[in-house]
């Protein structure tokens, strides 16, 4: 069944317009709001090849001579929008180890991903790809985004490690998120992490691709016929 979306799903926080964001940067601006919905996205940090994280930096050097600061909330939000698509797109393209495609591997992250659900966060939806992870999250009390993705990576690091893979270090320090705005922009995550792993050949189940049983239980699906 395909969900109307006239309602939002249980729990689920959208920007809220009224209440103040905090902004921060590195490579990417990252907003911060209490109560919000996230869009993660981490990666391996063999992932992208060398050749893909110069042009990265190339484009970002140009956009900051064409953007030059302050730069206004909207340009920020455009800059995050354009780079994260396009490491999206490469990430897809498989680079590296690859060492989540190894199911004790995947089995591991998709486990660590779900530890803390319902005490630390409220893990909505996630997929682990063969070289990136991507989740819906939402912090709960006064968690912090943050900390929670860094407790993810620290602790399935570690224990990767121990299963053999080699790269050091595991994850790349910076990763992607973006607030979920609104229903229709929630429509779309929802129906990108379901897609993933169909686009480059793999099946949901091998990619432990999940949404949580509330959301399902509440008529959310991936959207295939739509």
């Amino acid at each position: 069944m395909s969900c109307s979306f006239r309602d939002p799903p249980p729990n689920f926080g959208g920007l809220n317009p009224y209440e103040p964001i905090e902004v921060h940067s590195r490579n990417l601006p990252h907003w911060r709001q209490r109560g919000a919905t996230y869009f993660v996205t981490c990666r391996l940090s063999d992932s992208l090849p060398k050749a893909k994280v110069d042009q990265l930096r190339e484009y970002r050097e140009e956009w900051e001579l064409e953007n030059p600061k302050p730069q206004t909330d909207e340009q920020l939000r455009e800059y995050a929008k354009l780079f994260s698509t396009r490491v999206e797109g490469w990430l897809d393209e498989g680079a590296g180890c690859c060492a989540l495609g190894n199911h004790a591997n995947g089995e591991l992250v998709d486990s660590t991903l779900r530890h803390f659900d319902g005490d630390r966060y409220r893990l909505f939806c996630s997929v682990v790809m063969p070289n990136h992870i991507h989740a819906i999250v939402k912090p709960l009390g006064e968690n912090d985004l943050d900390e929670i993705w860094e407790s993810w990576k620290k602790f399935s690091a570690t224990r990767l490690s121990k299963q053999g893979v080699e790269i050091r270090p595991v994850w790349f320090s910076e990763g992607y998120d973006r607030i979920i705005r609104d229903m229709e922009h929630l429509q779309r995550v929802v129906r990108y992490i379901g897609r993933n792993p169909i686009k480059v050949g793999l099946s949901r189940e091998a990619t432990f691709c999940r949404i949580c049983d509330d959301w399902l239980a509440d008529g959310w699906d991936w959207m295939d016929g739509e």
